[in-house]
């Protein structure tokens, strides 16, 4: 199986005040908008749905958002994470497609 995804931005980072700490990190909640705005901004469009999960504490202070684009089009599919700690699956919509991007799979194809 081939697998294919773009690196839409590597320089993407946030600022996380010390006031939004709770159970030994950044609130999830705080994490999850953070990688929503972040796939937005790099991919462009609206957000309509999120699916985040958080693997360890984020520590207030800087951190960096790693975002790459996995479809393209009206309905954009848009990945982004904190280093290994939050990571979230934003789906987009947009007025005006792009390219697609999808990932590249040949089921059966001969190695």
């Amino acid at each position: 199986m081939v697998m294919s995804s773009q690196i839409l931005a590597d320089d993407t980072s946030v600022e996380f005040d010390a006031t939004w700490i709770g159970f030994g990190g950044i609130h999830g909640g705080l994490l999850a908008a953070s990688l929503m705005r972040a796939a937005g901004t790099v991919f462009g469009g609206e957000p309509h749905a999120i699916s985040a999960h958080m693997y360890g504490p984020v520590a207030p202070g800087s951190s960096h958002i790693d975002v790459i684009g996995h479809r393209g089009g009206r309905s954009a599919g848009v990945q982004a994470s904190i280093s290994d700690r939050a990571t979230a699956l934003v789906r987009l919509a947009r007025d005006e497609p792009t390219p697609r991007r999808a990932p590249q799979s040949r089921v059966g194809a001969a190695a």
